[in-house]
Parts: C-alpha cells; sequence; structure tokens
C-alpha cells in the first residue's frame, strides 16, 4: 500500500510571533537563523531518508521476482549451469543488478526442494475439451492443495486430469533457444511473404553449424521476428552458447519445452471453452506455464512439429 506524505511548512512569524515583531536584538535574531537551519537539514535528511526507502523497496521487488525465476529455472533443468542455460543468464543477471550472493544460492536450493524451501514441480497431465491434451508445469510448496484447486478448475471448465503418459506421448521434450530474427534486414521488409526460401536457407545452416535439430519462424506478442531453434535436451548448452558467440545480444531465451507431435481442430464452441481453461491456469498462482496442442489456439509455446 502506497504511502502518501503531506509536508508542513511552519512559518518563523507565525510560531514566534512575539519574539520575532517585538524583539530584534541580535541574540534573537541569530537564536531564529539558527533554528531555521536546523529545520533545513533536518527537512533534508527526510528526504534522502524517503527517497532511500524507495530505492530500497523497489530494489528488494526486483531481487524476489527474480529469485522465483531461478526457482523456476532450477526446477526445469536442474541446478548445474552446464546443463541449464537460463539459470546462468539469470545468475550473470543477479549480480549485474548487486543482489547479494546469499540471496542467489537460496534461491537455487529453494528450487531444489530443501527441507528449509520445500518447493516442488510437477507437470499435470489434463484431457481438455474437445479431446485436447494440455500439460501444465506447477512449482509448489503443496502439492495437495495446488492439484485439488486444479481440480475445481477443471470441473468449471469441462478439463479431467490424466495418468500413466496418456497426455505426455503426444509430446516431444526439447530445447530451445529463441533469438531475435538476424536474417529480417531492411530490405526483406518489403517482401509480400516472410521468411523467403533465402532466409530459410541461411538460418537452416546457423542450425546445421549450431547442432539444432529443426527451426521456425515466429513473432512475439508485440510482433517482433523471431527465430527459435530446436534441439535435444543434452544439446541445449551447446547450442545456445554457439547462437550466443555468432550473434551477441540476439538471444532471448533458452528453455525446455513440451512440443506436441500432433495437433487437435477443435470447432468453436469446445475451443472457446479450451481458451477460457488455459487462461484460468494459467493465472493460477502455482502455474509457471501451460503447453497445448490445440492447432487455432494461439499458444506462445512452440508448436512446430504437430499435424492434423
Amino acid at each position: 500500500m502506497a504511502a502518501t506524505f503531506a509536508r508542513k511548512t511552519c512559518s518563523l512569524v507565525t510560531c514566534f510571533p512575539t519574539r520575532v515583531s517585538e524583539c530584534f536584538c541580535r541574540c534573537t535574531l541569530l537564536n531564529v537563523s539558527k533554528m531555521h537551519l536546523r529545520y533545513k537539514g533536518h527537512s533534508k535528511w527526510q528526504n534522502i531518508k524517503f527517497k532511500k526507502a524507495h530505492i530500497d523497496f523497489a530494489r528488494s521487488k526486483e531481487f524476489g521476482k527474480l529469485s522465483m525465476e531461478i526457482i523456476t529455472a532450477v526446477r526445469e533443468s536442474g541446478p548445474d549451469v552446464k546443463f541449464n542455460s537460463r539459470l546462468e543468464g539469470l545468475i550473470e543477471k543477479a549480480r549485474t543488478i548487486s543482489m547479494p550472493k546469499e540471496k542467489i544460492e537460496n534461491a537455487i536450493k529453494s528450487g531444489t526442494g530443501t527441507k528449509d524451501n520445500p518447493y516442488e514441480a510437477s507437470l499435470l497431465e489434463i484431457k481438455g475439451p474437445g479431446g485436447c491434451g494440455l500439460l501444465v508445469q506447477i512449482l509448489t510448496s503443496n502439492k495437495v492443495k495446488t492439484k485439488n484447486e486444479m481440480n475445481t478448475i477443471l470441473r468449471k471448465n469441462g478439463g479431467i486430469f490424466k495418468d500413466g503418459g496418456s497426455v505426455t506421448f503426444q509430446y516431444d521434450y526439447k530445447g530451445v533457444i529463441s533469438v531475435e530474427d538476424f536474417l529480417y534486414t531492411e530490405d526483406k521488409q518489403n517482401l509480400s511473404e516472410y521468411p523467403d526460401d533465402d532466409s530459410v536457407e541461411k538460418a537452416e545452416e546457423v542450425a546445421i553449424e549450431s547442432g539444432a535439430e529443426n527451426l521456425f519462424f515466429c513473432e512475439s506478442q508485440n510482433e517482433a521476428k523471431i527465430i527459435k531453434f530446436i534441439c535435444a535436451i543434452e544439446d541445449t548448452k551447446k547450442v545456445h552458447d554457439d547462437l550466443s558467440e555468432k550473434f551477441p545480444k540476439k538471444i532471448l531465451s533458452s528453455e525446455l519445452e513440451y512440443i506436441p507431435r500432433t495437433l487437435v481442430s477443435l470447432s468453436e464452441e469446445p475451443l472457446q471453452q479450451a481458451e477460457k481453461l488455459i487462461d484460468t491456469l494459467e493465472d493460477h498462482v502455482d502455474v509457471v506455464r501451460v503447453f497445448d496442442n490445440i492447432e487455432q489456439y494461439p499458444s506462445t509455446t512452440c508448436k512446430l512439429f504437430g499435424s492434423t
């Protein structure tokens, strides 16, 4: 809750009417002058403390958000930066904003699920409206409570839990490195269709050199052009490092994603129901990400290899 501070100004004439208006001896004037200086000094110190409090609050908020990102990265790919390029990037970011080493270490411990920080990562398999298959990554300190809340959401939105890999078998687990499209130059912006054959060919050469299995061109939510390079889990760090060397400052993210092997086409009613279900799941505080295999749904996750 933001606090509002009203600063009161005090008139020396109002506070000391008798002494100021009736007595003009040097001693009185000197005392008044000293009191005025003390007041100014006090005000300056209060302003400094006020500004410092705001800066400290902003830094604390930034540290807290980054800690949760580190916890999620550890949950997704483990605490070893050799195999977790996302964690490596977050640690580097934490250092650049002077996040205390102790806070970084505590976040990593929380991600691994220590006794004092019992966070647990789970993957929930869900059969959604129209037969679509959803995978929901969660990070929680109370798995039973979270799953019960998820169950309530599913009952209200036409979904049910599935177990035994009946949904995960429809997906491949891959490394996905997103890079700002380095081929979308000014002369390409006037093309009627992009990517053109030349851009695809050049991107494929980069993918082969880096050790990626496949790639695809897409746009972010703000319509920025992106190329996503797909690779085996164990090659994620290698591909990320190679692309970082080739295209410094253009790496956007390095993630592990479930990519659907086939896509499901839904009619209008189940599609609307599925969209509502996914939106509600993503709003839950313990949900990290939702993967879907719906052809018409504009997911932020990768659906390159799916076919109807």
